[in-house]
């Protein structure tokens, strides 16, 4: 019954429109259902009654796909139906002698079922249709608006991709036009300042003054300092001169810049001294391959003094000494001393910055041009902090409050504010700044004032009747405590020949409280028996940052024996009390100082058992008494 699939009838369906395409509106694709049902055509070779038993089974075909829900199924099926038995069959040539009994049946559900369901099937097809149409439409339209939002967006970071280069080029032509005139403006300058070939060199006139404070803390102690890459020195017990390591020091920086000088501060005579290697001195000196102080050649002179400028700097200097003399100023990072201009405000790391980070952040990269504004970025907040101005990439570490040590937070660790530590409750403090705090004393007759966060709590004395009492009983027994004392002596001096591993055997009371040990009073001991490098390896292994081992090391840079004391202190910071004590002896072992933790932890176990016997000493005189 169905048209055989011929070349013209493909390129006819292939014309149609598809009805499950929902670009299509309700009615097009309805249309395009009813010309698939009317796709249909008979043969005069098939008599009428086969196609009255088709239809039949058509219409049965149809009902079912109706229940399913199969709507298109079903509208084309009674489309089809309709089609045969009202346009084609009909125009059969044996049409009208057919008498089959499914004849009638077909025209009666022709009438009562295939027509009204079709009419039924095309209304709820095109509601169907309709939903899915303006579903298509909003999505169509949402994939519109995202399109040109894809464009939108194109199109900004084109212009944007534009605008930096042509900034990147503007920027570049600027910088190039700067550098050159720099140029010709240094050439220009330094044609005018050129004396005997060599530059002109301004010296601030707080040189020596700035100097001489931040050597003050080695200069008490009578040992030199040096300025790191510049020839600056003080003499703390002798007057201003080049000794023979100065010339070799001074020779490199003066083969490297020959408008470098040499500035050697003596604060014990008021003197500052300013030289340079002559051309004979700079011979003889590069030539030299000793070390150490050994003698030099007197003439011709090796060096030659700067009158002018000593001039100039004396009365400042002079003026300067009385007020650092008497004066602590903490050893700060050694400053650039010599500057070929007054850049005040300016700090040299790479190029010259404008201004500095403000507090709370640190600078991120280096300026790439001169009297740039540097790039600043936030400390981490809890974790680090700066107080100040400073042109640093490195934020301060917050500090911690051990809680072995008695100390609690009281005000938590800024951005802008290091953490601010006080005493817990029933400690004190008495010094300005406390590394830890003491427990307060407990008083057994009355409190006069109660402890405080600086100070410890004041008892009440027994009453004088009370003290004559226990002036006689003490009277009476002179004697006894005599005795007492006699026999500690023996027996300390029978332990002290016991040899080493006899005088430390401690009870297993004392043995517990090991772990408890202050190692505050040992950290110089401890400090003295590794070297720098043992000390470093011992407190990175056991937490201490390599910011903070940088710090002290730049605090300290003359001093390796301070730099061992303050890691160890800030390690045992760090670490607390608790414990400490066993986790320094296994460090020891470990990095192969097996003799130092044996001493060490032989003098701990000795003012342990000193502390015990003087306690059971007192104990046997309450016993006594």
């Amino acid at each position: 019954m169905d048209q055989p699939f011929t070349v013209n009838s493909l390129k006819k369906l292939a014309a149609m429109p598809d009805h499950t395409d929902v670009s299509l509106s309700p009615e097009e694709r309805v249309r395009a259902l009813s010309k698939l049902g009317c796709n249909i055509t008979i043969s005069e070779d098939i008599t009428p009654r086969r196609y009255f038993r088709s239809g039949v089974e058509m219409e049965r075909m149809a009902s079912v796909y109706l229940e399913e829900g199969n709507l298109e199924n079903a509208f084309v099926l009674y489309n089809k139906f309709i089609t045969l038995f009202v346009e084609k069959l009909p125009n059969h040539r044996d049409y009208q002698q057919c008498a089959v009994p499914e004849k009638q049946d077909i025209m009666k559900k022709l009438k009562e079922i295939a027509f009204p369901r079709t009419d039924e099937l095309k209304n709820d097809l095109l509601k169907k249709y309709n939903v899915e149409y303006q579903e298509y439409l909003q999505s169509k339209n949402k994939y519109k608006a995202e399109i040109l939002k894809k464009l939108e967006h194109q199109r900004l970071i084109e212009a944007e991709r534009k605008r930096i280069a042509q900034m990147r080029q503007q920027q570049l032509e600027s910088e190039q036009f700067l550098f050159f005139e720099d140029q010709l403006k240094k050439q220009e300058l330094a044609r005018d300042l050129v004396v005997e070939g060599l530059r002109c060199a301004v010296l601030p006139k707080d040189l020596c003054h700035k100097f001489l404070q931040l050597a003050e803390s080695n200069t008490v102690r009578g040992i030199e300092t040096c300025g790191i890459l510049c020839g600056k020195l003080t003499h703390p017990t002798q007057t201003a001169f080049l000794s023979s390591v100065d010339l070799h020091t001074h020779c490199s920086y003066q083969l490297m810049l020959p408008e470098a000088i040499a500035i050697v501060c003596s604060p014990k005579h008021k003197d500052t001294g300013i030289f340079r290697l002559t051309n004979a001195g700079m011979l003889e000196v590069s030539a030299c391959k000793k070390k150490g102080f050994h003698p030099h050649t007197k003439e011709p002179r090796l060096f030659s003094v700067l009158t002018s400028v000593v001039r100039l700097l004396s009365k400042c200097v002079n003026a300067q000494v009385t007020d650092i003399n008497s004066k602590g100023f903490e050893l700060r990072k050694i400053v650039t001393t010599i500057e070929t201009q007054n850049l005040e405000g300016l700090h040299h790391e790479g190029q010259f910055c404008r201004n500095p980070c403000p507090p709370g952040e640190r600078k991120a990269r280096d300026c790439t041009v001169n009297e740039d504004e540097p790039d600043c970025v936030p400390c981490q907040e809890g974790k680090e902090y700066t107080d100040k101005g400073h042109f640093s990439s490195k934020c301060r570490r917050c500090r911690l409050c051990d809680e072995g040590h008695g100390l609690e937070v009281e005000i938590n660790c800024t951005r802008t504010q290091n953490t601010k530590c006080r005493c817990k409750p029933n400690f004190f403090c008495n010094s300005a700044v406390c590394e830890h705090c003491d427990p307060c004393t407990k008083c057994k007759h009355g409190i006069i004032e109660e402890c405080t966060l600086t100070s410890n709590t004041k008892c009440k004395e027994e009453d004088s009747r009370s003290h004559l009492l226990w002036l006689c009983l003490l009277l009476l027994l002179i004697p006894p405590i005599v005795y007492v004392v006699i026999k500690k002596a023996c027996r300390k001096h029978r332990k002290e020949n016991q040899g080493p591993h006899e005088s430390t055997t401690l009870n297993p009371e004392t043995a517990i409280n090991l772990s408890d040990v202050d190692l505050s009073k040992y950290i110089t001991t401890i400090a003295g028996g590794m070297t720098l490098s043992q000390v470093r390896d011992f407190v990175r292994k056991n937490g201490v940052s390599e910011a903070k081992i940088d710090e002290i090391k730049n605090d300290n840079v003359q001093d390796t024996a301070e730099q061992k004391v303050q890691l160890l202190r800030n390690w045992y910071q760090l670490h607390g009390k608790k414990d400490a004590c066993d986790t320094l002896i296994k460090g020891l072992k470990t990095a192969d100082l097996c003799t130092l933790a044996e001493k060490i932890h032989a003098v701990i176990l000795k003012d342990i058992t000193s502390d015990t016997e003087n306690s059971n000493f007192g104990n046997e005189v309450q016993n006594l008494v």
